[in-house]
């Protein structure tokens, strides 16, 4: 899981590290705050209009990189992600019924490919945009997510 990157640069706390360089950006990002118990939230789907949300965040300033210049030097096992480019059949992404028919098939051969993984099951997804309304999803409109989040965690 630690094998070293062929970048040695990636990774490193160097000078794009304060802000500087092209491809870096300062902004204020938005966290939850630790808390006892485990935050929640209920979305428009179940609350019938705005989302209810059972945490409270703070804002830190942070140093946003495009790692795009860097794509090929980047691993799963070292950075935790990689960037891919593909192109896609599916000619709607807001069209359900090719996501779910042939973008999910895509999506499940690239990451066999890229990880070597015998199964892959796509459980979920959202759509997101900056229109006035948000993207439509089954549990309600979407706008850009908020708070630096992960979406799921384990049952404990």
């Amino acid at each position: 899981m630690n094998a070293p990157s062929p970048n040695p640069n990636v990774g490193d706390d160097n000078a794009a590290s304060t802000g500087e360089g092209p491809h870096t950006v300062q902004a204020a990002l938005t966290f939850i705050v630790p808390q006892d118990g485990k935050p929640y939230f209920e979305s428009s789907a179940l609350t019938g209009g705005a989302p209810r949300l059972f945490f409270q965040t703070e804002d830190h300033v942070a140093t946003i990189r495009d790692m795009r210049p860097l794509a090929g030097d980047l691993s799963i096992d070292r950075q935790g992600f990689e960037l891919h480019t593909r192109p896609t059949a599916v000619a709607d992404l807001y069209d359900d019924e090719m996501v779910a028919r042939d973008y999910e098939a895509e999506i499940i051969a690239l990451l066999q490919q890229a990880t070597g993984a015998d199964q892959v099951v796509v459980f979920d997804y959202t759509r997101r945009s900056d229109g006035a309304a948000g993207a439509a999803n089954p549990d309600g409109l979407r706008g850009p997510a908020g708070r630096v989040h992960v979406d799921y965690t384990p049952l404990t």
